[in-house]
Parts: C-alpha cells; structure tokens; sequence
C-alpha cells in the first residue's frame, strides 16, 4: 500500500493496518531495542537511556524516547518510509512530527497486588495525535494486539468540549463508561513488520497476555499537531 492510500485509508476510518517493515529491518530493530531493554529490571521503564524507573510497568518493561536520534538504526528505518506525507497529510503541515517514541516489551502476566498500566482500560489519548504502531513480532489478541473501537472519534470531540484538560488527565481518560453507548471492537491482529497507523481519539486498549510464555515487543512513534 502506497503512502497516499494510507493516508485515505486513516482519513476515512480513523486507522489503517499496513505490511511495511522487512524481515532484516524488523530484526534490527529488535536488536537495538533489547540491547536498551537489558540494562533494565523486569517491570522498569527507561527514559531517554538515562533514567530507570523501577516497579513503573506491570507487563514486562517500558522505554521512552524523546528524539528518533536516541535510536539511530530505527531512525534510519522508519525515516526511509517517507511517513512524514501521512503524518503532514492528517495532522497539517505545522504538526511537530516524531514527538515521542515510546516502546514496551510484554512478557509478564499481571501479579495479583498489581495495578494495571493505564493502556490496559479503555481510553482516547488527552494530548490529540496520529500514533504508528510497528508489531516485531506476530501480534493477536492472545499476546495483546491494539483493539479499537470505529466511529468514536466523534465521541472524544465530543467529551473534550464538555471537560477540561485537567480533568481528563485526572480520570486517566478513561472512556469505559462511554462503551455501551458504540460499537463493537476491532482486534488489529499483525504480522510482525506490519505497521498500525491511528488516530488515537478512538477508543482503544492495548489488550493483555492471554497466557504464560507468551510475549509482545512494539515500537510506537506519537506525532501531533500544533
């Protein structure tokens, strides 16, 4: 699928499941990324190499980068993509592209005493954004794929104009009492090199281990507008 059908296919219904990242590509990634995730304690989360948060991520371990140039081997993939006419194409040409860089490695299941991550409850991001999700590895609802809700864009609009911005990070914009008023879920199952693209005023959920010995590895770039 071509880039400008991405950005159709994201325009008409919110999201887009796309094949876009080799086999060669997606093992460079992994590898770059497990290097990182070594230095870290199970349950940690690692903030630009610098800061380790123990105790921080119930499902395995976290890291949050706050520029592409923290991971150069990735940067050079997904910069190789041309993305940037999707990102400009949905959010403007003024958007600030590659905000954040986030990545979660998932091979816990949740201890009893532990409290859930805040991706576990159905929500729409507080800050509005277009988010790539990139699966290296195959992803379905058994080790915890993306699960959307279609056609709820409307309803965050719709909550962001009643509550302020404050109060919506307060509840942990959560949407769960919002979920019997729409429609049924989507399971965004991959393949490992697939790529999500969406617009994070869905309601959506990152879905958990469905067993023991199953695992999950994504890397996410978050871009918004200004």
């Amino acid at each position: 699928m071509e880039n400008s059908e991405i950005l159709e296919k994201v325009k008409k219904d919110g999201y887009c499941v796309v094949p876009k990242f080799t086999e060669e590509e997606v093992k460079t990634i992994r590898d770059e990324l497990t290097e990182i995730y070594n230095v870290i304690p199970d349950f940690a989360a690692f903030y630009s190499k610098k800061t380790i948060e123990e105790n921080a991520y119930a499902y395995g371990k976290h890291l949050r980068f706050g520029s592409l140039n923290e991971i150069p081997k990735f940067r050079d993939i997904f910069l190789s993509k041309g993305l940037s006419s999707v990102t400009k194409g949905y959010l403007g040409d003024n958007c600030i592209e590659n905000l954040q860089i986030f990545s979660t490695h998932e091979y816990k299941m949740l201890d009893e005493g532990k409290e859930k991550p805040r991706n576990s409850f159905w929500h729409f991001d507080p800050y509005y954004s277009l988010k790539y999700f990139i699966y290296l590895q195959d992803t379905t609802i058994e080790n915890g794929c993306l699960q959307i809700i279609p056609d709820t864009i409307k309803n965050s609009k719709e909550v962001r104009s009643k509550l302020s911005f404050d109060v919506i990070c307060d509840t942990g914009y959560e949407v769960e009492d919002l979920i019997s008023d729409v429609g049924e879920p989507i399971n965004l199952e991959a393949k490992s090199g697939d790529m999500v693209v969406f617009d994070t005023d869905l309601f959506h959920v990152g879905s958990n281990l469905q067993k023991e010995g199953l695992e999950r590895m994504v890397i996410i770039v978050h871009n918004r507008p200004r």
